[in-house]
């Protein structure tokens, strides 16, 4: 009986002490070794990211303000471009109109033109070129077989390239010229050629030209002519005086490059 007991109580103890064992290990599983971090460590721990999180804010805050600033600068673009655009169209207005200065309403002379005489009873045509004189204040249509060069100051030359004794002296005269003097100076210069001579001889391959005076002569191998441009509607006043032999004159073709003469522009 005392060992039925006796074993009786061993097992109670026993069980007692597996009991306690199994509630310890519960606790010991529910308080780990490493300490939980408290909610202060835990907030110190995630500030950083914040701070972080609040630069990459402003940074795109900074992107988004210089956004709004660039609009301003490209408008200042597209002004300057506006301004510019004035410029390119003139141009275009200009370059789309070679016979007028729009500026200046004055008449832009073309490279070329066309020269038609009469010689011997034919009608010729040539093309002039323009050129400007260097010594006085005009330009004309040359055609390519004579040359224009400064004679002395105040006088063009107009000469044949083949025979410089075929040739027409251009000398400009001024608006107020004593013209008097000039038509007397002519006509003493004419009878220098020869005593007989004649005025106003629109004969032949000549045609008139208006508000010119005309004086000829020639010698035995050479005709010479004088004109005096006073009053002509287009051409500046001047003397013109030309030379050329009696067989094959190129008196007329001359002529005709003179009527082309107009002061530059």
């Amino acid at each position: 009986m005392n060992s039925i007991w006796k074993l009786t109580l061993t097992m109670t103890l026993a069980a007692a002490l597996i009991a306690g064992c199994g509630t310890s290990s519960n606790n010991t599983s529910s308080n780990p070794e490493e300490p939980q971090q408290s909610p202060v460590e835990e907030n110190e721990t995630q500030q950083p990211q914040s701070d972080e999180n609040e630069d990459a804010g402003n940074a795109n805050g900074g992107n988004s303000n210089e956004g709004k600033e660039t609009p301003p600068e490209q408008d200042s673009a597209v002004d300057e471009a506006n301004e510019t655009q004035p410029e390119e169209d003139n141009q275009t207005e200009e370059g789309s109109q070679p016979e007028e200065d729009e500026d200046s309403g004055q008449m832009i002379r073309l490279f070329e033109q066309n020269i038609t005489y009469q010689a011997e009873g034919q009608m010729y045509e040539e093309t002039g070129f323009l050129q400007e004189s260097e010594n006085q204040d005009f330009s004309m249509y040359v055609t390519e077989d004579f040359q224009l060069e400064a004679e002395e100051p105040g006088r063009d030359i107009l000469f044949y390239k083949e025979n410089d004794a075929i040739s027409m002296r251009i000398e400009l005269l001024a608006d107020d010229a004593d013209w008097e003097v000039i038509e007397k100076a002519s006509v003493e210069q004419i009878q220098e050629v020869s005593s007989e001579y004649e005025e106003n001889a629109w004969a032949g391959d000549w045609s008139e030209i208006e508000g010119t005076t005309l004086l000829s002569a020639n010698n035995e191998d050479t005709i010479f002519h004088i004109l005096v441009v006073k009053d002509h509607p287009s051409l500046p006043a001047m003397k013109l005086t030309l030379q050329t032999p009696l067989e094959g004159s190129m008196s007329t073709k001359m002529a005709e490059m003179a009527k082309t003469i107009q002061n530059k522009q």
